[in-house]
């Protein structure tokens, strides 16, 4: 076996491990889901005069000034925050 041809080998090698790890990611609402990340962002919105309700399905309702708005889940939310300027 020449050197280039192992050289090449082991470039497939290394390709066919960072492939397995790829797959190998949290799932982002999952992790930004959790009560402290959720109680944080709700606290950022009433500080900027917004009030937050908890749905029954995981979901928010954000209000102000007789407006309400809908988030149907907890990266909808942060989505939400981005949009009004509560999150940069």
């Amino acid at each position: 076996m020449t050197q280039a041809a192992s050289r090449s080998e082991s470039r497939l090698a290394g390709r066919r491990i960072a492939n397995e790890h790829i797959n190998n990611v949290v799932d982002f609402t999952t992790a930004f889901g959790s009560d402290e990340v959720v109680a944080s962002l709700v606290a950022k919105f009433r500080k900027a005069g917004h009030e937050v309700y908890a749905g029954g399905d995981n979901d928010f309702f954000v209000t102000r000034w007789g407006l309400v708005r809908h988030c149907s889940d907890a990266a909808s939310l942060r989505l939400f925050a981005r949009q009004v300027g509560v999150l940069r």
